[in-house]
């Protein structure tokens, strides 16, 4: 199984991992805040798999352009810079952490 494979049938997974990790990271555990950071969420692990492999360069500016999102709702959040860097760094942590559990392969 390629990363990539690997990182598409566990992003549903990946995301509400990370959608747990930024909840306590902020204290919430209700549902708050814009709706649409769900989505991003949901979407940018399926994003982050399309930079892997033959069109990575086409996913590489998809991530970018959606990475730019992300950080223009984190203001409307009220998040600084640094907070979006530390929620993606979330993503990261989230990734590492099932790469060790669940190997691809």
């Amino acid at each position: 199984m390629t990363i990539k494979d690997w990182l598409r049938e566990r992003s549903h997974g990946i995301a509400n991992q990370w959608t747990a990790e930024i909840r306590d990271r902020e204290g919430r555990h209700e549902e708050e805040g814009p709706q649409i950071l769900g989505h991003f969420v949901q979407s940018l692990p399926l994003i982050l798999s399309g930079c892997l492999g033959r069109n990575r360069e086409t996913g590489e500016d998809l991530w970018e352009q959606a990475t730019h999102l992300y950080g223009a709702l984190a203001l409307l959040r009220g998040l600084s810079a640094g907070e979006v860097v530390e929620e993606l760094q979330l993503l990261r942590l989230v990734l590492l952490r099932l790469l060790l559990e669940e190997p691809p392969g």
